[in-house]
This record gives structure tokens, sequence and C-alpha cells, in this order.
């Protein structure tokens, strides 16, 4: 949660910034017992902005004859996938499973590379289980 900071460098008028507390820290030194020193450091906050996802508008295309196929085919012959931007993990396992609660699968045949399921980053390949 920001704070807002307010500042002075004694020659004009305070300033004054959102602020993040980076981090922290209090020591006592050798003589003076009882005091405490306070070391913060910032990070200047930026809210966050609205996200745009790129919508892609399909085609037409000739209707080919239906072939029944393999429920999971894409998952059946071992396939990967490389996260894009904006990409889900629920995202992603509604896109092989037909369920975005299916992510957990994606997750534990990924451990490896998946240390939060909500921090996934572009360019990452998973592998899809069955």
């Amino acid at each position: 949660m920001p704070i807002q900071l307010i500042y002075s460098n004694g020659e004009t008028d305070d300033e004054s910034a959102k602020v993040l507390i980076e981090s922290c820290s209090i020591t006592e030194k050798a003589g003076e017992e009882g005091d405490k020193y306070l070391s913060l450091s910032f990070l200047q906050y930026k809210a966050p902005s609205k996200k745009y996802m790129a919508v892609v508008t399909p085609t037409a295309t000739v209707a080919q004859p239906q072939v029944q196929q393999p429920s999971n085919q894409a998952v059946e012959q071992g396939k990967t996938y490389t996260v894009q931007k904006g990409d889900t993990l629920w995202k992603i396992a509604k896109q092989f499973y037909g369920n975005g609660n299916q992510y957990s699968k994606i997750v534990s045949a990924n451990s490896d590379k998946i240390k939060n399921p909500n921090l996934i980053y572009p360019g990452q390949t998973f592998s899809i289980p069955a």
C-alpha cells in the first residue's frame, strides 16, 4: 500500500510523493544505548494502469468435414506451450483441458519452472501433461 512521503531539502518548498517502503532497518550504536537509528529505502509508487489485450478476429474459413479427434489431442502428443503476454495458468488450462480448474496439472508438471502459480512470465515454456 503506498504512503504519502513529504520531505524538504532545506532550500525550497516541501516536496511530496507517493512511495512504497522497499526496506527498513533499525540499529543501535555502541555508547548510545537506547537511541535507535532507523534507515528506510523507498520506491516511487506508480498506480497500475489498465491492461490491454489484443483481440484476434477470426477470418472466414472453408468448412472442413469434422474428423473425430481424441478429446485432448494436443496433450496426448506431449505438447509444450510458450507463455505469451497476458496469459494466466487458468487461461492455458482452459485452452488445453477445456477447464481452467485444471491449471494445477500444469503447475505439478512444471514445478521446476513455476515457483508461484500467480507469477508466470512471457517466454517461459511449459510442458502440458495428459
